[in-house]
């Protein structure tokens, strides 16, 4: 190789390799399984929240946890009796709602303190949930067609049949719409009219992100649910571009979108180039790449703190690593 190429690929490295330390290693004396992506608390940026860790050989009794981002350590736990599927957090920044297989919580977010547990007549195969006006929740299962009110304080629950299969997540379009993202469609209710309708037929996808103008990013795959690393961005008029990361040879399996909508911070979860990765809406290109070491496994970046979870890869035990980006 000519010492020309040599410089060249040298400023490339050195221009788009992400740099990163770890600032806190945190142990904790359960089993590594996790029950949620960890989420930052919306209302605190100094914490944030890891639910799972079987206390026993059935997998029951696991924990939500906060944790600081500062140093890893544990601010506030708080013991379940079964699986956690996905945490909410009320807009009074009082409560945490925590979807499980049996039934609803409610948890004082301040100190984690169940106040309230919805079981009378509750979907117990929902997986997904939305609200806007509480104590109307609405919920799916991510493999069948029905869609549940359910009232928490009257113990009710009324089915609604959706026309295409499946969800993998809700989200209210306004006060009277809730959207309804299916594997191959993207739906919406009206709650007013009682109807749902079909907006879109898509390509398979595996998760959707939305931006403030409305366009939905969909990380599309194929029939058999295989990833494609092709990222769709959708607009309200049903127009779409294709962001192909084939060219670059990165994986992902999930992503989020910047604060400035200008990039997507791909995720490489489950190991398949063990990256991450900053990309260039704009520009079509990666902006910067983190390679992790084999022994670690990324669980989730956080960017208002520009830190990355990992933790240790063979270990059973919840051995979290806090890295922070000192260079992108």
């Amino acid at each position: 190789m000519k010492i020309g190429e040599i410089k060249r690929r040298w400023k490339y490295l050195s221009e788009f390799t992400m740099q990163t330390e770890i600032i806190w290693r945190k142990q904790f004396k359960q089993s590594s399984a996790f029950n949620i992506t960890p989420i930052a608390d919306p209302f605190n940026p100094n914490c944030f929240y890891v639910g799972g860790g079987a206390e026993d050989d059935y997998g029951r009794y696991t924990h939500l946890r906060r944790l600081s981002f500062a140093t890893g350590e544990e601010e506030a736990s708080v013991s379940l009796k079964n699986n956690i599927k996905e945490i909410y957090f009320t807009p009074d920044t009082q409560f945490i709602l925590v979807l499980s297989d049996d039934y609803l919580l409610r948890i004082q977010r301040e100190n984690l303190l169940i106040t309230d547990i919805y079981d009378k007549n509750f979907p117990k195969t929902a997986s997904c949930m939305a609200f806007n006006y509480q104590p109307i929740f609405f919920l799916m299962n991510s493999a069948d067609k029905n869609l549940f009110a359910f009232n928490c304080i009257e113990g009710t629950k009324k089915r609604k049949v959706t026309k295409v299969e499946g969800c993998l997540s809700l989200d209210f379009e306004d006060d009277n719409h809730l959207l309804i993202y299916a594997p191959t469609a993207i739906q919406r209710y009206d709650l007013v009219k009682d109807k749902i309708e079909i907006l879109f037929n898509t390509a398979p996808y595996r998760s959707v992100v939305k931006d403030s103008k409305g366009n939905i990013y969909m990380n599309l795959c194929d029939n058999n649910r295989k990833l494609l690393s092709i990222i769709r961005k959708m607009a309200p008029d049903g127009t779409y571009k294709d962001y192909d990361l084939t060219p670059f040879n990165i994986k992902f399996d999930n992503f989020k979108l910047s604060k400035d909508e200008k990039y997507l911070f791909l995720m490489d979860c489950y190991e398949k180039t063990n990256t991450f990765c900053k990309f260039s809406l704009e520009n079509n290109e990666i902006a910067s790449k983190f390679t992790f070491s084999e022994n670690e496994r990324l669980l989730m970046f956080f960017e208002q703190q520009q830190l990355i979870l990992t933790k240790e890869k063979d270990s059973f035990q919840m051995n979290f690593i806090g890295r922070k980006i000192i260079k992108e």
